[in-house]
């Protein structure tokens, strides 16, 4: 049995019309997105390195910095791990690969919107 569009809308309230959620993102131009975004770069490809991706993060990279929000968060950090929730919402529930331990960095154009123009995507 397969989730549909419509299941994902009455089950977490989302628009199923609008604008698309994944836009384009230079392959090479991630590390900067996720910086700018998180304000921590993700590690650079290493090598044999499974932990390290060319068009993603770990997991358990993202839970390591942004699973839990500090009590005394500014709004800067509450709104970078708000971001990293999202992120892992949409690559790990919403529109998984088949990486199974990977956050794709498709969804970083997304991430980058205001708030307000997020709740505009279907």
């Amino acid at each position: 049995m397969t989730i549909t569009l419509q299941d994902t809308a009455m089950i977490l309230g989302l628009l199923v019309a609008g604008s698309p959620v994944i836009d384009r993102l230079e392959p090479t131009a991630w590390h900067g997105q996720v910086l700018a975004l998180f304000g921590i770069a993700p590690p650079d490809r290493q090598p044999r390195d499974r932990r390290t991706r060319t068009s993603g993060v770990a997991t358990g990279w993202l839970r390591e910095h942004f699973g839990v929000c500090p009590p005394d968060a500014t709004p800067l950090q509450v709104e970078r791990h708000a971001r990293a929730w999202l992120w892992y919402l949409l690559a790990c529930f919403l529109l998984p690969d088949s990486s199974r331990d990977m956050v794709s960095s498709t969804m970083l154009p997304i991430l980058a919107r205001p708030w307000a123009a997020i709740a505009t995507y279907s």
